[in-house]
């Protein structure tokens, strides 16, 4: 019937939507015409699975690439260093700038004097600032024990943290024009072959999405092995001056 036809026009055009399809199905309609209508409901419903289920995988092939991105240029432009604090500016400046980070620090494990004796010291049980970002270096402290606040208790238990919307007590972020609390605070070990080699602490008055938590993840399960030979290479320099 000419009804029919024009319902089955509307629906294949796509200006009418699939819940107003079931007003139709009511109407008296032979068999045959009613198994073609219902043909059409459920061939709609299958485009749209189908248009869902690729912009869902077209979403996440995007996040992949920007975390592959973000990955390699964080890597890529800590190529050369030599010591361990040009190590620790460089790579919280690359972190915060991948993750849209407005302040972050890095402390690696052990003494770090003006002997460069990272690694060195028989006392371990300490964390020393190496890097900073956004933030005035006499806002931090120099030194943390382990197990000592947040960070430190994340060094002592190996285990990473993500603080959403934190307390006063955590630095706020600052500008000529103001300041701010964070949004969240992520604070994260850096293991190499299951032994602590530093922590670093990012915050950000951006939302914590899962690609950023993933790049998190990624650098600090990789980046240890890089303070490992830094702090070796520091070491065998010193022997041989």
């Amino acid at each position: 019937s000419y009804q029919l036809a024009q319902t089955l026009g509307d629906i294949a055009s796509g200006d009418q939507h699939l819940n107003d399809i079931q007003l139709e199905l009511r109407k008296p309609l032979s068999s045959r015409a009613y198994a073609i209508v219902e043909k059409f409901f459920e061939n709609k419903k299958e485009s749209q699975l189908l248009q869902e289920a690729f912009e869902k995988e077209k979403q996440k092939l995007i996040q992949e690439d920007w975390i592959k991105s973000q990955y390699a240029d964080i890597f890529s432009n800590l190529q050369g260093v030599k010591t361990l604090e040009e190590f620790g500016e460089k790579f919280i400046n690359e972190v915060a700038r991948s993750l849209n980070a407005q302040i972050g620090s890095i402390y690696v494990k052990g003494h770090f004097g003006q002997h460069n004796e990272i690694f060195a010291n028989t006392d371990k049980e300490v964390l020393t600032l190496i890097g900073h970002y956004g933030v005035n270096r006499g806002d931090l402290s120099d030194e943390i024990k382990i197990g000592e606040g947040l960070l430190g208790q994340c060094a002592k238990d190996y285990k990473k943290k993500y603080l959403e919307k934190p307390s006063e007590h955590f630095l706020r972020i600052r500008s000529s024009l103001g300041s701010c609390k964070p949004e969240w605070v992520a604070i994260i070990p850096i293991l190499h072959e299951e032994e602590l080699f530093a922590v670093f602490e990012v915050a950000s008055i951006e939302k914590l999405t899962d690609e950023k938590k993933q790049l998190l993840e990624e650098v600090s399960r990789n980046i240890g092995v890089s303070i490992q030979n830094i702090a070796q290479n520091m070491l065998t320099k010193e022997l041989y001056d």
